[in-house]
């Protein structure tokens, strides 16, 4: 009798990658700026990020930039703010009317150091709140967040206050419709030149404070401030690397479900370091070894997922040394293994910022920096300020899933599948190329890999199967 025998080399689900960076928005609507940071905050309700960007332009700046939906920002000249430099700046509804009201410090025209409250209506127009009063700064932070469970945003300020002391670090509780109160007795040292960040570090679903900077002599340090749920603290030894004219960053890199820390910047032995520390779940950091990090000063870091697969990726920049600067992108695994990429078109930078955020409602974050960067400028022929967005794109596959190619004894070459490039000013498509050599007769290879190439440093690929099916036409003779 005829036996047919089918042989399956390969049916399996074919894989893909999707390939993305950042690319520059020119001409660019902004000014550019150094000595602050920038926010995204939607203030005007329209549903869309807007922009505050602090800083030193031409002078001691604060500016509003509003989205039109898309991405593309006018700056706004309808609002009068105090200009600042050595600045920060913090969104928030203070008093719950349900606005994106704003908290700005830094050095004003006039060398003094100045931490002000602006109330929003609801359209983006500003007003300045004399009713309250907190400690200016300069060098420093401001930030809000719940620390005593009520439900409104209270504030955090660090820096220089201009009194010739150590600095300061200082909480003021909101009563709910904007009015502070400074708490008192806080266990938190007073520093400048201070990075903050704050997060739940233990699981206990409160706030906790991580603060890093100089408490003076030199004496720098990055000390963990453990919330109780009332807004009481307690200072916990965290592990971490003591730093000053740096910054710190945080997300759960490994997915263990607790968050981790970057930290970044110059060590009291004035030497430039940049460390993860992954957290044990009580707030114990421990560094991860195997990560190599440039080492900088006056830097900027945070976590976003770059590549879309869903791993929070890292971008630290700052000063390595005299005019070299540097803006490094690492791309994360989910296990907490980062890959430096090397095709990173992101501007080197210190004394700036990096602020993420969707400006143009793709769903994926877009970058904006601010700082000193390596190049002609207006501040010299080393040195030039800048301000730049650079919106993340990607290659869209047109076919996410490659049905696997049955073939008999030869595979003639089949039709290649396309992507849309959605870099490169338009919906562009692009066609797979192979390095395979057709027609294929050795039923061992069993996949096709495609790749894509937009030819502006943007690359994907695909594996399609190939289901290999041989026939035996032997027979039987029975006697």
């Amino acid at each position: 009798m005829k036996k047919i025998y089918l042989f399956i080399a390969a049916l399996i689900a074919s894989n893909t990658f999707y390939g993305q960076y950042f690319t520059e928005v020119t001409p660019s609507p902004f000014k550019d700026m150094f000595d602050g940071n920038s926010v995204f905050t939607d203030v005007d309700n329209d549903g869309d990020l807007d922009i505050f960007i602090v800083g030193l332009a031409s002078t001691e700046d604060v500016v509003l930039y509003r989205n039109d939906g898309n991405g593309n920002y006018t700056e706004d000249t309808g609002n009068s703010f105090e200009g600042v430099r050595l600045a920060d700046v913090a969104v928030a509804d203070v008093n719950g009317n349900g606005y994106m009201d704003l908290l700005i410090s830094g050095r004003n025209t006039s060398n003094n150091p100045i931490t002000k409250l602006y109330l929003n209506d609801g359209t983006g127009q500003y007003t300045l709140d004399n009713s309250v009063s907190f400690d200016g700064v300069q060098y420093g932070t401001v930030d809000f967040a719940d620390f005593n469970g009520d439900g409104a945003p209270d504030v955090l300020i660090t820096g220089d206050n201009g009194n010739n002391i150590n600095g300061i670090a200082k909480i003021y509780f909101n009563d709910g419709s904007g009015s502070f109160t400074e708490q008192t007795g806080t266990p938190l040292i007073g520093v400048d030149y201070s990075a903050v960040i704050i997060l739940d570090v233990n699981g206990d679903n409160h706030l906790d404070i991580i603060i890093s900077g100089d408490k003076g002599n030199p004496d720098y340090t990055t000390n963990l401030y453990i919330n109780d749920g009332t807004g009481q603290f307690t200072l916990q030894n965290s592990g971490l690397l003591a730093i000053n004219r740096g910054a710190l960053a945080y997300a759960d890199v490994d997915g263990d479900g607790d968050l981790d820390v970057v930290v970044s910047g110059r060590t009291t032995g004035s030497t430039k370091e940049s460390k993860l520390f992954l957290n044990d779940g009580t707030g114990v950091f421990t560094e991860q070894t195997s990560l190599i990090l440039t080492g900088v000063e006056l830097a900027s870091a945070g976590f976003s997922d770059i590549n879309g697969d869903t791993y929070p990726d890292l971008i630290v920049s700052g000063l390595v040394s005299n005019n070299n600067r540097s803006s490094e992108m690492f791309i994360n695994d989910g296990n907490g293994n980062f890959t430096l990429y090397t095709q990173n078109s992101i501007e080197p930078i210190s004394q700036g910022s990096i602020s993420f955020g969707d400006v143009d409602g793709d769903s994926d974050d877009d970058l904006l920096i601010t700082g000193i960067s390596t190049g002609a400028g207006t501040m010299g022929p080393y040195d030039k300020k800048i301000t730049r967005l650079y919106k993340l794109c990607n290659l869209e596959l047109n076919q996410p899933s490659l049905s696997p190619i049955s073939a008999i004894c030869s595979l003639d070459e089949p039709q290649a599948p396309t992507a849309t490039d959605n870099c490169s000013g338009g919906n562009t498509t692009i066609i797979a190329t192979t390095t395979t050599t057709f027609p294929i007769t050795d039923t061992t290879i069993s996949e096709i890999i495609w790749s894509y190439d937009n030819g502006n440093g943007l690359f994907g690929s695909q594996t399609q199967a190939i289901s290999w099916q041989d026939i035996d036409t032997s027979t039987t003779i029975s006697q």
